[in-house]
Formats: C-alpha cells, sequence, structure tokens
C-alpha cells in the first residue's frame, strides 16, 4: 500500500514539474506567443475572405487571367492583355501554371505582401524608437495594426486588389531612406512605380530629400526608369516593345471620369472633367510646390520620422486634388498614418486622430467597392469634407515641423 502511495504521489510530483516548467515558459515568451497566435489570426480572418468575388475579380483579374492562360502563360505577355503594369501581368501569367482556381492563387499573392508591408513597417517603427524595448513592442504593434487593419485585409482578402505590393515596396524605400542607403531605396521605389503608378505619390519626398539632405545624387534618379525596365523583361522577351513599358503608364492616365469613389474635392465641386482636371492638378501642384519650398528653406534636413510625415502628407494631397482617383489610392495615407502615429515623438493625439480619420473614410468606401450588391448608405459629400480636414491637419503637421526650430542641425 506505501509503494503504490509513493509511486502515486511520485506521478504528481512528475506532473507538477511539467506544470512548472509549462508555465515558466509561457511566462518568459508570453509575447511571443501572443504574437503567433495573433497572426495566425490574421490569417483566419483573410481566410475567410477568399471566397469572395469582387466586381474587379470578375470584370478584369478574372479576364485577364484567363487571356493569358488560354494565349499560353508568359507567352501571352507580348501582347495587350489589361492595363495593369508588367511586372503585375507577370506574376499573373506564373499563376495560370499552377493547379489551384485563380480566385485563391491571385488572392494569395496580395495576401503575401501583407505580410511583406507588415514586417517593412515593423522594422521602420523599430528603427524609429528611442530604446530596444520599446522599439520591439512598437514594432509588434504596427505588425499587428497593419495586418488587422480593415483597409488592408479587405483589400487582398476580400477585394483581390493588389496595392500593398507597391507600398511594400514604398515602406522598403522608406526603410532605406532613414538609414541613408540611397542605392537600395531608389531601387525599392523603382519597383513600387514598376506595379503602381500611384507610387509618384511618393516622388515630392525624395525631391525634398534631394535639396534638404543633400546626401543623395540626381544620378540615383537613373535608378528609377532601370529598375521598372528590369522588372518587364519578362514582358519584352515575349515581345512587348521597350515603349509600352512607359506608354502604359500614359494610358492609365487618360482616364477622364473626374471622380471615381474617392472622397475628394470633386464632390464639393459637383462638375465635370472638362470643367475641373485642370484646375485640380494646378492646386495639387501648388500645394506640393509650396509645401516643398517651405521645407527646404526652413530645414537642412529631413529627420527620420518625417520621413513618414511627408509621404503622408504628399500621398494625401495628391488623391485628394488630382482628378480620377479611385477609393483605394489613400492605400498609401493610411498605412503611413499608422506608422506615423506609433513613430511620433510629439503631437501624438494629432497622429492617431489623422490615422483614425483617414482608416475611417477610407475602409467605407472600400467595402462598398467590394460589396455593390449591398452598399452602406454613405455621404460622400460629407466624407470629402472629412478628408478635407484630414488634408489640412497633416498639413498643419508638415508646416509645424517645417518651420521647428532644429538648432542641433
Amino acid at each position: 500500500m506505501e509503494n503504490r502511495k509513493q509511486l502515486k504521489w511520485g506521478g504528481w510530483s512528475g506532473t507538477l514539474a511539467f506544470d512548472r516548467s509549462l508555465s515558466g515558459f509561457v511566462r518568459e515568451h508570453i509575447f511571443g506567443i501572443a504574437w503567433i497566435a495573433l497572426t495566425l489570426l490574421s490569417l483566419a480572418v483573410r481566410w475567410r475572405g477568399f471566397p469572395t468575388e469582387s466586381s474587379d475579380y470578375q470584370h478584369f483579374l478574372l479576364p485577364w487571367f484567363q487571356e493569358l492562360k488560354k494565349s499560353g502563360g508568359f507567352a501571352a505577355l507580348g501582347r495587350p492583355v489589361g492595363n495593369y503594369n508588367f511586372p503585375y501581368l507577370t506574376i499573373l501569367a506564373a499563376l495560370t501554371y499552377l493547379p489551384v482556381p485563380p480566385l485563391f492563387s491571385i488572392k494569395a499573392v496580395s495576401i503575401l505582401f501583407d505580410y511583406v508591408g507588415a514586417a517593412a513597417g515593423a522594422r521602420i517603427v523599430y528603427s524609429l524608437a528611442s530604446n530596444k524595448k520599446k522599439g520591439e513592442l512598437l514594432a509588434a504593434a504596427a505588425w499587428l495594426c497593419i495586418l488587422f487593419h480593415p483597409v488592408v485585409f479587405i483589400n487582398s482578402a476580400f477585394w483581390g486588389q493588389c496595392d500593398f505590393i507597391y507600398v511594400s515596396f514604398l515602406l522598403l524605400c522608406i526603410k532605406e531612406l532613414i538609414r541613408e542607403s540611397y542605392v537600395p531605396a531608389f531601387v525599392w521605389f523603382s519597383f513600387a512605380l514598376a506595379f503602381k503608378l500611384q507610387a509618384v505619390f511618393f516622388l515630392p519626398v525624395l525631391l525634398i530629400l534631394y535639396f534638404t539632405n543633400r546626401s543623395h545624387s540626381v544620378v540615383h534618379y537613373l535608378i528609377i526608369p532601370l529598375g521598372v525596365s528590369v522588372l518587364s523583361i519578362p514582358a519584352l522577351v515575349a515581345g512587348r516593345p521597350v515603349t509600352d513599358i512607359f506608354k502604359i503608364y500614359l494610358e492609365q492616365t487618360q482616364f477622364k471620369q473626374l471622380v471615381s469613389h474617392f472622397p475628394g474635392l470633386y464632390y464639393l465641386l459637383m462638375g465635370t472633367y472638362s470643367q475641373y482636371a485642370v484646375v485640380g492638378i494646378c492646386l495639387c501642384v501648388v500645394f506640393l510646390g509650396a509645401g516643398a519650398v517651405l521645407w527646404i528653406s526652413y530645414q537642412k534636413s529631413v529627420r527620420e520620422e518625417n520621413i513618414l510625415l511627408l509621404g503622408m502628407w504628399a500621398s494625401s494631397v495628391c488623391t485628394y486634388f488630382l482628378p480620377s482617383m479611385h477609393e483605394r489610392y489613400s492605400f498609401l495615407t493610411v498605412v503611413l498614418s499608422v506608422l506615423y502615429m506609433l513613430s511620433v515623438r510629439k503631437d501624438r493625439l494629432p497622429a492617431v486622430l489623422i490615422a483614425a480619420g483617414w482608416s475611417f473614410t477610407t475602409m467605407l468606401t472600400c467595402v462598398n467597392a467590394v460589396n455593390m450588391a449591398n452598399k452602406i448608405p454613405v455621404d460622400y459629400i460629407a466624407l470629402s469634407a472629412v478628408n478635407l480636414v484630414l488634408v489640412a491637419a497633416v498639413t498643419w503637421l508638415m508646416i509645424r515641423r517645417a518651420t521647428e526650430n532644429t538648432s542641433s542641425d
């Protein structure tokens, strides 16, 4: 009887030792475990969106995919298919060889870049933190904020769009700009532009850096057409003329609709393309030029976190004042506003409100773009007014930073 009791208590002793080890492991790695669990949850959220067929998928992405597959995959890149840039069409051509439904493969690529972009964003926030421990916490926050941001997972998993591809490359560009590694920064920028013309919204930041920091050469800008051309090689090999690489950008600017569901200036003006398009373009150039002159006049350099602020400001001005903007063109502004909110060391409350505002207005319009059959009643004039306040707020922050005293410089 005593032997049995000893064996029984011995078993309990072993169990208690295991419990102590497990408890100690969990306590020591609690943040890592939570990070992994939440990352898996973000995948589960995206999995829910896989079966959704958006209007863009049905009318554009799927027909392009089918045409590429019918015409021989990569060989079909030699003829005009769709109106997206060559690198994305090359990805679509590669997907035609996979034994999976196009809806899943197309969305899988977009979702992959959700995680690439989240990693780049986390790295930016980490590099801007005042110390390592704070940097690790803020980087984890950036990772999760991006992955669970409705605008992000709606764009990739539900809509099937690919905006985080070019934004991921822009974030990698910003990461290198912070490190003052200009060759890789311009390579990443060229890749972003190769995928989406909207990457040009970030170009004013590069120009401001050129005239203030004076740490890179005009020669670096030659990397941009070179990088775009390199990513277009599969289409060139298939037979597309070299001129088509840049001709497609011109074709994308021929869209003569004043508004395309983005709540910008033109919902307030209520006119036609011929009436207001040139006015809006001129206003955009004037605002960007005035901001650049202000910054160049007052500052000898652009501090690290201000690269995010300038990017947010330039992209918000472009999307608000330029004609023919789609609802998802504020994607870059949304992502940069979240990263700036996490990185800024003062004016935290305005940064939080700006990030929340851009997230809210963009989310509403993007939900309606995906769910065309059951749209949420949205007053686009009211949203346009809200976005105008947001542009003004970002501009106010930009002016504060441009005119602040930097005696340490």
